[in-house]
């Protein structure tokens, strides 16, 4: 897990810069991508989902999105394509 700091700091020791540093190069290209693809629903899943939607709407620029966590997204996929197999 990356330790909370504050995103707009300045870090003035390594290990905050170095938590800063992994902070931005894991949200910053979710944020680029939701921004390039104009997406207004986002779907989440993994084990770090409440950290990246917690840090996502924490910009303003996404306050009017919505961002879902789907913790069992790959379980429900599976069924999905299983009563999909057995219907054809």
């Amino acid at each position: 897990d990356i330790k909370e700091s504050a995103e707009g700091d300045i870090p003035h020791n390594t290990p905050d810069a170095i938590t800063q540093g992994l902070l931005f190069s894991f949200i910053t290209p979710i944020k680029s991508i939701i921004e390039k693809k104009k997406l207004k629903k986002i779907i989440i899943t993994g084990g770090n989902s409440e950290f990246i939607k917690k840090h996502i709407l924490a910009d303003d620029k996404f306050k009017d999105y919505y961002l879902e966590i789907k913790d069992q997204l790959i379980h429900e996929s599976l069924i999905y394509i299983a009563k999909r197999m057995t219907l054809s």
